[in-house]
């Protein structure tokens, strides 16, 4: 911790008060370090590197289904959006309450 505070690192991910801020990136950290680092020992940091790119894209990006999202992955909440735009165009919602719709309803 001192390390981190001698070389200017802010040790917290939200705005002091308010934990919610925090709670994906918490969430993100928690699946990184259980799914992935404390499976694996990694012999070089470029090692590590790759193997945890992997585990995000692979994984976390790809076949995980995150609660945020309606119980999809981020990929394919993302393949969704297009057809989501153009369905609650079509029914006349502007882009702006299109996109917070789809953010509530998870695409």
């Amino acid at each position: 911790m001192d390390t981190l505070c001698e070389n200017g690192v802010k040790v917290s991910m939200s705005r002091k008060g308010t934990p919610g801020d925090n709670a994906f990136a918490e969430s993100f950290m928690k699946t990184l370090k259980t799914k992935e680092v404390d499976c694996n020992e990694y012999a070089t940091l470029a090692e590590a590197q790759s193997e945890i790119s992997g585990f995000i894209e692979t994984v976390y990006n790809r076949k995980r289904l995150h609660s945020a999202l309606a119980y999809v992955s981020p990929v394919e909440f993302e393949e969704a959006l297009p057809a989501a735009r153009r369905r609650l165009s079509a029914a006349g919602v502007s882009q702006a309450w299109a996109d917070l719709s789809i953010r509530w309803a998870g695409a």
